[in-house]
């Protein structure tokens, strides 16, 4: 596996279980729009794992792994530093949109 796909893997793995540390009870003191969106994060998350796992790592490479690392750093810089969960949920919502069409580009 190439280290630009493993790191992106890694990234978003970390990105996942960060949103895993929110405590049930603080995630029931969110509104119910912030509620949907940590649900959606950790579903697109998911879903963009194995997307990454599923596509050829040539193509990968080939088509967007610059543009890739690039996005996937960024998300990894803001878990780092983001200690309030709320504004993380928010920001990495953000984050994967950016993913979102990087990966988009992959699969065509």
């Amino acid at each position: 596996m190439s280290i630009l796909v493993q790191e992106s893997l890694d990234s978003l793995r970390n990105a996942r279980n960060k949103l895993y540390e929110v405590a049930a009870y603080e995630l029931k003191g969110w509104s119910l729009d912030d509620q949907e969106k940590y649900a959606n994060n950790l579903h697109r998350i998911t879903k963009r794992i194995i997307d990454i796992e599923a596509v050829k790592l040539a193509e990968i490479n080939k088509k967007c792994g610059n543009e890739l690392k690039e996005v996937t750093a960024k998300l990894d810089k803001f878990i780092e530093k983001e200690s309030n969960l709320l504004l993380a949920v928010r920001s990495i919502n953000n984050l994967l949109g950016a993913l979102d069409e990087v990966v988009g580009l992959i699969k065509t």
